[in-house]
């Protein structure tokens, strides 16, 4: 059985899409967000296994107050996205 051709990008949209995203400056970036991340989550980490921290995604419905502040966190920032473009819209 022949396999499927995929049809490599040119070099045009290569250079035409990193114009666009701007990825020269990406490389820093992503490598200090995953310093960051692998530093905050050493804490979770030390502090999960010395029972100082109630890890409420390995049981959310024993952790309603939680997972209340986490929804009430994303209808905020759903709310907060809407209005922002009605106001864009109006103007």
């Amino acid at each position: 059985s022949k396999k499927a051709e995929v049809e490599k990008p040119s070099k045009l949209k290569k250079m035409a899409l990193g114009q666009k995203l701007k990825l020269s400056g990406w490389g820093a970036n992503i490598r200090m967000g995953i310093a960051t991340v692998i530093i905050f989550w050493t804490f979770i980490e030390v502090f999960s296994r010395n029972q100082l921290l109630a890890e409420f995604w390995i049981d959310p419905m024993n952790h309603k107050a939680e997972m209340f502040c986490i929804l009430a966190c994303f209808v905020a920032l759903a709310l907060f996205f809407i209005i922002r473009a009605a106001r864009k819209k109006a103007q």
